[in-house]
This record gives C-alpha cells, structure tokens and sequence, in this order.
C-alpha cells in the first residue's frame, strides 16, 4: 500500500501540484533571459518633511553593482545580485535572487536629483529623496515696443 501525506482528490488541488511541479522550468526559464527583468524586490517608503526615504534589502550586492537614475518624479534602481557562492554544485532549491533586476518607482513629487543621497550598510540600501524646493510667485514684465530699444 502507497502512503501519500497529500491526498489529492480535487480537480483544482491536482491543477495547483501540476503547477508547482512546473516551478524549476519557470526558474530557470527566467535565470536564462540574460537581461535585466522586472522584480517583485520588497521596500519600504518612510515619508518626511523635506521627501521620502527609500529602504530596500540588497543582501550581498556591492554599492559599485548598484545603479540609481532619477528622471522627474522617477527613481530607477538596478544592478546586479552576486553569483552563488556554491560554485561547482548544483542547486536544487533557490529562493534567493540572481541576475541582473531593476525597478521603478513613481513619487508623488519632482525629486531634487542634487540632493540625492544613497547609501548601503549592513545589505540595505537606503536613498533620501528629497523634494524640488517649489518657487513662489514670479513676476514677469511685460515689455512694449518702445521699451525694448
């Protein structure tokens, strides 16, 4: 007689095993692709007076792997997660991220890409984003034509 810890009796449960057994090809698919891919990498936003202070875990990655544009209200993190350190075996199981990843995040404001400031301790990185600093009211004269000569 057969022990199976799982009975599978319903449709959708035998549906959701085939789609795990699937997993490895999908993680492997995707280890393949060679470019840069979107990643589901967690942060955390912390709101200030003067803008936002981004956190997000980057475990084993450099600071000179890691690549920060800023384009408006767009701040654009990527780089590259370390090679496995287990060379020469073959891995069964990996739940850390590998390759190359990359995410944008939108803010609600025109960061002051001047006053940028980022910074990796202890595997996490964090960027202080400052907002714009808005201009008042400005006055413009208006010119005629005998005021121009």
């Amino acid at each position: 007689m057969r022990f199976d810890p799982l009975p599978v009796s319903s449709p959708s449960m035998q549906a959701m095993f085939q789609f795990w057994s699937l997993q490895p090809t999908l993680e492997r698919l995707l280890a393949d692709q060679g470019a840069a891919r979107s990643t589901s990498m967690a942060f955390a936003l912390y709101q200030r007076a003067e803008g936002w202070l981004l956190r997000t875990p980057l475990p084993g990655v450099a600071a000179s792997a890691i690549m920060l544009e800023i384009d408006g209200n767009a701040l654009t993190l990527s780089g590259v997660w370390p090679p496995d350190e287990s060379a020469g075996a073959r891995s069964r199981h990996l739940e850390r991220p590998r390759g190359a990843f990359r995410r944008t995040l939108r803010v609600p404001f025109e960061i002051d890409a001047a006053r940028v400031r980022a910074r990796v301790e202890h595997g996490v990185l964090e960027v202080e984003l400052p907002r714009r600093a808005r201009s008042g009211p400005v006055k413009v004269q208006v010119l005629s034509e005998s005021t121009r000569n």
